[in-house]
């Protein structure tokens, strides 16, 4: 994540604080088209994600529907997680494996492992966005987005770390 990013959330979360959706949406589309630019020159996959964003965003705004900006996070995990599924075909190195490498050596089943792992846990994360966006109002949703599901992911890599801790020891 770099400082655009932060300052993207920031910016957004206090703009929807006190105004509405819609104005912090525009935040959201302006950093979406600055880091457009930026990551067009460097060809990274982020691209995506941000076309995804400017998409949905631009659909909340036209609608007038605060549902299509609800829909980005359920997307875009749904997509990892289709991603990691597809890359356990993968016979060289896995997405997951590459990350974590740098970090710590396990053996190729093991990582096929928490390949699997994360793509469930990318595709519940997607369901239980749907969930908060239909039964609760833009302002529990914005929460949950912007502390839940970051709380969620750093307690399932804690979680995580203290699996492959296990494997260690076999």
């Amino acid at each position: 994540m770099n400082l655009l990013n932060i300052l993207n959330i920031i910016l957004f979360f206090i703009l929807f604080q006190y105004s509405n959706i819609y104005y912090s949406i525009v935040i959201i589309i302006i950093t979406c088209i600055i880091n457009i630019i930026h990551y067009k020159k460097k060809n990274n996959n982020k691209i995506y994600i941000i076309i995804i964003i400017l998409t949905l965003g631009l659909l909340t705004i036209i609608s007038q529907n605060e549902l299509f900006i609800k829909w980005k996070p359920t997307i875009t995990y749904t997509i990892i997680s289709l991603i990691l599924i597809n890359d356990s075909k993968n016979k060289k190195e896995l997405i997951i494996q590459k990350i974590g490498q740098k970090i710590i050596k396990l053996p190729k089943k093991d990582w096929v492992i928490l390949n699997y792992i994360w793509s469930t846990f990318f595709f519940i994360i997607s369901l239980i966005n749907i969930y908060i966006s239909y039964k609760f109002n833009i302002k529990i949703w914005l929460y949950f987005k912007i502390f839940g599901i970051t709380t969620i992911i750093i307690i399932f890599l804690l979680i995580q770390l203290i699996y492959i801790k296990y494997i260690y020891k076999k």
